[in-house]
């Protein structure tokens, strides 16, 4: 990277010392204005660290860091134009409910509450992810700047112009993202038998983090208020001989006034649909030639299927959990037997034990955030 082009973030000689333990050892990178810069490395890389610095929550033994030419260490006004710090995990107060948060952001954005919670319930869990996308995009085409550290490489892949690999407080690369990062960061970490154990653990927490949006974000789509839009979108009628799904046949929303209204495409399926959607045990409020209307009243009934369904889900998400601790294993078998084999011995299999060990308490972890969605779920919907 030139050396000699504007620099939005630049980072120079920067080394920390936690007791005897170094923890960054003459770490020096550059982001450049109006990009965005990905920063990866195995758990323990030294990354919360480097970034703790740069928003001034940590102290450098030694070096420097400047976010567009002022010194985090000796500029109070460094952070001027620092936009913000968005952390990994987002925390709320343990009685934040979903309804609490949906009015915190509406007043918030100055949206009507009702607007507001119409919005929600129109926009799952699995399009925010995709919504990032494009505000990080849209930021950078408007001259911002993103320095981003992630698990999830692809999404790097996507959206990193270029990227800084950090590997035992040391950096080992940065330039222009790679044609596939993925493969990038295998090259630089799995040939290093010091950090083999992070790569694993890596790659796991890659792929559980994914399943656990994945899972999540069924979660999230069991409405509180006792109606899944999804399920009903799911449902079918048999119409003529044929089974025709509910969500090719007419559009779904939950009114202000909390009830279920269900528009046809043609009055010819609204009787049809009344009879499947009193099936789950809603109770019909009303109805026009192409619309219907259904109370969402406490139903014992509705509720005890409700919570059915995120118990199915939670054991859905914990076997692929599961399926991603075999494919874990059986990459750390065949890394550590070829080892093996070309020494011809089995000197490598306590370092496999503490490997699957590792990916064991990962997999509790994250099983453990799972049934604490799942908690909530239910608190949720006993509620009403």
């Amino acid at each position: 990277m030139n050396s000699s082009a504007p620099k939005a973030i630049e980072v120079i000689n920067l080394t920390k010392f936690y007791g005897n333990k170094k923890v960054l050892d003459q770490v020096s990178f550059a982001v450049r204005p109006g990009t965005i810069h990905g920063f990866i490395g195995p758990n323990g890389a030294g990354k919360s660290t480097t970034l703790g610095i740069l928003v001034g929550l940590v102290l450098p033994s030694y070096g420097n860091a400047y976010i567009e030419g002022r010194s985090v260490t000796n500029d109070p006004y460094f952070n001027e134009h620092l936009g913000s710090v968005v952390p990994a995990e987002v925390k709320f107060p343990p009685d934040f409910a979903v309804e609490k948060y949906v009015g915190v952001c509406s007043y918030l954005r100055d949206v009507p509450l009702d607007q507001a919670e119409e919005r929600f319930a129109a926009s799952p869990l699995f399009q925010f992810a995709a919504q990032k996308f494009r505000d990080l995009k849209k930021f950078r085409e408007a001259g911002g700047t993103v320095l981003i550290s992630t698990h999830i490489l692809s999404d790097l892949q996507e959206l990193a112009d270029d990227i800084t690999m950090i590997r035992n407080g040391r950096i080992v690369y940065t330039g222009p993202k790679t044609d596939n990062i993925v493969k990038t960061y295998e090259e630089y970490f799995l040939n290093d038998e010091k950090n083999r154990e992070g790569l694993f653990a890596e790659k796991a927490n890659q792929q559980l983090e994914k399943e656990l949006r994945v899972f999540v974000g069924k979660l999230e789509k069991i409405r509180s208020n006792q109606i899944s839009l999804e399920m009903i979108r799911g449902l079918t009628i048999n119409y003529q001989g044929e089974r025709k799904p509910l969500k090719t046949l007419a559009n779904f929303r939950i009114s202000p006034s909390n009830e279920l209204v269900i528009q046809t495409f043609e009055s010819k399926f609204v009787s049809l649909i009344i009879e499947v959607v009193k099936q789950q045990g809603y109770k019909l409020a009303g109805s026009t030639k192409k619309e219907a209307y259904f109370t969402l009243s406490s139903s014992g009934e509705t509720r005890e299927k409700l919570i059915r369904d995120v118990k199915v889900i939670t054991e859905e998400g914990k076997t692929a959990f599961r399926l991603v601790r075999q494919d874990i294993r059986k990459e750390i078998s065949s890394s550590i037997n070829s080892k093996s084999s070309k020494k011809g011995t089995n000197l490598f299999t306590d370092q496999k034990r503490k490997y699957e060990i590792q990916m064991d308490e990962l997999i509790k972890n994250y099983q453990q955030k799972l049934i604490h969605a799942k908690a909530k779920k239910i608190q949720e919907l006993e509620k009403v």
